[in-house]
């Protein structure tokens, strides 16, 4: 489980994404201004580096919703219903 407690302060959204987007390009992944107060500053950095462990934990729960659902699914069909 992730500890989303140092996410909270973050810089709130709309964020966008500034690059060139060419093989040899080299920018920066990410930048936070400095005008935010340092705790948004940390936030929003521990926001970012985590974003590729949060996906994982998205693609994660998504799998098991599903594994879930086809359960439910398998029961409604097969299971005996109560009073039958």
């Amino acid at each position: 489980m992730i500890d989303t407690d140092k996410y909270e302060g973050h810089t709130p959204a709309p964020w966008k994404a500034i690059g060139n987007g060419g093989i040899e390009a080299h920018y920066s992944i990410a930048q936070v201004l400095p005008f935010v107060s340092p705790k948004a500053f940390d936030a929003t950095a521990n926001l970012i580096a985590d974003a590729p462990l949060l996906l994982e934990e998205v693609e994660r729960l998504r799998d098991e919703l599903d594994k879930q659902m086809g359960y439910i699914e398998w029961l409604e069909e097969f299971a005996p219903k109560a009073g039958e």
